[in-house]
């Protein structure tokens, strides 16, 4: 009897997990939000979670660190970032307030580049690029064509 209750909760574990990854999967696939799929010229990011560490792994949606550094996975919160280019805009919105940002510079670097200068990976945390000071700097996976891992996509914004 044992063995049949245990079997029957571990069906039902498993249903259940299914049915909650599917249900994320549905609402991952709705955020970011964007008035076009195709050439995305607006981008509206809601509350990141704020991280004490840019080395803590994107995980599920967006992260935020410090004042001026986005990050996420290409495949989930930054889908749709391949497709904004210089001119874009950036509605993000955190706790109910929104500010607008306008893509200035869009940038593909390859990983390890990144890993292993760590003046390039601080000034870009810190939203600043060869010299340049933005407001905003948001990076995910990819060379601007698909989610290569080996490459990472970033783009300095200022505020409208």
């Amino acid at each position: 009897m044992k063995v049949k209750i245990r079997k029957y909760l571990e069906k039902c574990h498993s249903a259940l997990f299914s049915a909650m990854f599917f249900c994320f999967l549905v609402v991952a696939s709705f955020a970011p939000t964007s008035v076009s799929d195709q050439n995305l010229s607006f981008f509206y990011i809601k509350n990141p979670v704020s991280v004490s560490s840019p080395s803590k792994n994107a995980g599920f949606g967006v992260k935020k660190y410090g004042d001026k550094f986005l990050y996420a996975h290409s495949t989930l919160g930054f889908s749709r970032l391949k497709t904004l280019n210089e001119g874009s805009e950036i509605v993000l919105e955190i706790d109910g307030k929104a500010e607008k940002y306008i893509v200035s510079r869009r940038e593909i670097m390859q990983k390890s580049t990144l890993d292993e200068n760590s003046g390039l990976r601080s000034a870009i945390f810190s939203a600043q690029f060869r010299g340049n000071a933005y407001d905003l700097a948001l990076m995910t996976c990819g060379n601007g064509e698909n989610d290569d891992t080996n490459y990472r996509l970033i783009l300095f914004a200022s505020k409208a």
